[in-house]
């Protein structure tokens, strides 16, 4: 069939994956606390996706993380002050967690594993929209 090409926009702010940290129980359990938003946000990506399709092949991933502006940048207009309008989005959350919670949220839906991914392009950046671009093609 043809390869595997999708794109698809996930409105709200993106979530990086934490670092997880595995605790004992007294049971002798291992757990790893999960944070309930990057949960909800990996669950928002896998609808963007649709139905499970994992693919076998080698794909590529790219991502753009869209964030709203802090307060200081905008006048009381709602227009990014001069000083402001090359800002770039340096702050966090870091660029590598969120591209780990893009593609653990697509493990199991676009690939089978992360190994698959042999090219990711990743961005962040100020938006009037917070939101999360997602593409992927399968490379055949």
């Amino acid at each position: 069939g043809m390869p595997l090409a999708r794109d698809f926009t996930v409105p709200g702010r993106p979530v990086p994956q934490g670092s997880l940290r595995a605790f004992k129980t007294k049971a002798g359990a291992v757990v790893t606390p999960q944070e309930p938003k990057v949960v909800v946000y990996r669950g928002d990506i896998r609808i963007g996706w649709g139905e499970p399709a994992p693919t076998r092949n080698p794909v590529r991933l790219r991502v753009e993380f869209s964030f709203r502006r802090p307060q200081y940048h905008v006048d009381s207009r709602g227009s990014v002050k001069p000083k402001w309008a090359d800002a770039r989005f340096t702050g966090k959350p870091d660029l590598d967690k969120l591209v780990r919670s893009v593609m653990d949220a697509l493990t199991g839906y676009a690939f089978v594993d992360d190994s698959q991914v042999i090219e990711v392009e990743a961005s962040k950046r100020f938006s009037e929209t917070e939101q999360t671009f997602v593409s992927l093609r399968e490379v055949s």
